[in-house]
């Protein structure tokens, strides 16, 4: 890749949305890869990837290598909705409901903050979900256990202390355990 000029690189940069390379953490990553449907965005992400790769080709290596290795981190980037959609095709075929949704973002959240060692507070501990017949419960709360031991896969101390409890309306479902 050519090297950019000062007005090249300040739009790159813009297109990133940042002003330094400094900018970019974790967070901003996560962020930032959920817009790489945008065309403009993911040309400023592969030139992003040029410069790292000249000016730092270790770096741009191991990158490369963790890549390989965790092939659903670009997906994990992008939030719980994409995820659950992307890798439970089969299951969810429709649009989530609102409920849904709700639930997806404050599991997906408790998730990410177990990944990163951080103390779920009270109202993160326990799922409520007073839903009607055939609205997803299970396919759900499964897929969110799918999801628990997929994203804590890392750190494997902490897979399996989660535990989600489904009670059901029906005496045949009323009590189901899934360790994560």
């Amino acid at each position: 890749m050519p090297k950019l000029n000062k007005e090249e690189s300040r739009q790159v940069l813009a297109d990133l949305e940042i002003t330094t390379l400094a900018e970019i953490t974790d967070e901003w990553v996560g962020r930032f890869c959920s817009k790489l449907h945008d065309p403009i965005k993911k040309a400023a992400w592969i030139k992003l990837l040029a410069i790292v790769e000249e000016f730092q080709p270790e770096a741009a290596k191991r990158w490369a290598n963790f890549a390989k290795g965790n092939k659903g981190m670009l997906l994990e980037f992008q939030g719980a909705e994409p995820w659950y959609k992307q890798l439970g095709a089969l299951t969810f075929t429709r649009p989530f409901a609102l409920v849904q949704q709700r639930f997806l973002e404050w599991n997906w959240r408790a998730l990410m903050k177990v990944r990163k060692g951080i103390d779920l507070d009270p109202t993160e501990l326990i799922g409520f979900q007073p839903w009607p017949r055939e609205t997803g419960k299970s396919s759900i709360t499964e897929w969110s256990c799918i999801a628990e031991g997929a994203i804590l896969r890392a750190d494997r101390r902490d897979c399996g202390r989660g535990r989600r409890r489904h009670a059901g309306a029906q005496s045949d479902a009323a009590v189901g355990v899934r360790r994560g």
